[in-house]
């Protein structure tokens, strides 16, 4: 589940998708509680909260054109 030590060539697209998936866990699992860096889970807990959860779809790819109004709303969330 999780892509450690990969560098430049030994880059595979699964070790990307794995480290998303990591990632999208993480941030679930940061939506449940309060505060900036309370309550980290362990891995153990990690694991336990994802077989709570919903399964998730994987993300989603389409076109810019697609996406043209989702990437300016992310662009006026981060300009501030």
């Amino acid at each position: 589940m999780v892509a450690t030590g990969v560098r430049g060539r030994d880059f595979r697209p699964s070790d990307l998708a794995s480290a998303m998936q990591r990632g999208r866990l993480w941030a679930s699992y940061a939506c449940t509680r309060l505060g900036g860096a309370s309550g980290c889970p362990n891995v153990a807990e990690l694991r336990r909260f994802a077989r709570e959860v919903r399964p998730h779809r994987g993300p989603e790819i389409g076109t810019l054109e697609e996406l043209e109004s989702v990437l300016w709303l992310v662009d006026r969330a981060w300009a501030g």
